[in-house]
């Protein structure tokens, strides 16, 4: 087994650990992997709005040029990176459900030995903006948002959950403190063709 087959394996055993989250999270609070993804999105934006808040602020403050480019560069980037994901989430939502509608079973998942590395990287990256100083915010910022983005693709790569009625985590905890559960209400779709990662290889 070479390299790169060591690193896809290493991806579908991440994978696997996100497959766990996301099946918890659909059992519990009737969420789907968009509804993760796109919380891991909003997670990244706000990293880099933040980041960027703290370099521009401090930048105009003490008048240093690097600061405020560094801000704006974060904070443009945060403006793109959430109208561009929202897009892209949005068309790949709507063509899994209509490839449910029709076939029953939905988008396979996708497995590539370039995205553990990514996120290694992302990691190291942000551990060096935090221990270090300047451009610690610009490094951190970067890196955290990286590692919120790489967890999305992990959530959108999941096999679409059938969809249920939604709880919110306060009523969800309610429920757990009174042990009255309410039993989610599934919708009246077709059931996925795939339930799991072994039926999809097999």
């Amino acid at each position: 087994m070479g390299l790169v087959d060591k690193l896809t394996e290493l991806d579908k055993a991440i994978w696997q650990k996100y497959e766990t989250v996301t099946q918890y999270c659909n059992k519990e609070y009737g969420w789907n992997k968009y509804n993760l993804t796109r919380s891991m999105d909003s997670a990244m934006v706000a990293s880099l709005l933040v980041g960027g808040t703290y370099d521009l602020s401090f930048g105009v403050r003490d008048n240093n040029s690097d600061g405020i480019t560094l801000g704006a560069i974060m904070l443009l980037s945060a403006l793109y990176a959430g109208h561009k994901f929202k897009d892209q989430q949005h068309y790949r939502e709507k063509k899994e459900d209509r490839l449910l509608e029709s076939t029953g079973a939905g988008l396979t998942p996708r497995f590539s030995a370039l995205r553990p590395i990514a996120a290694a990287w992302s990691v190291v990256l942000s551990s060096f903006g935090f221990y270090h100083k300047s451009p610690s915010s610009f490094l951190a910022s970067i890196g955290v948002a990286t590692i919120f983005a790489i967890s999305g693709t992990y959530f959108i790569d999941q096999i679409m959950t059938p969809p249920k009625k939604k709880k919110t985590i306060p009523q969800t905890i309610k429920e757990k403190i009174t042990g009255n559960v309410a039993v989610p209400q599934l919708e009246l779709v077709k059931p996925t063709k795939y339930q799991s990662i072994d039926e999809v290889v097999e």
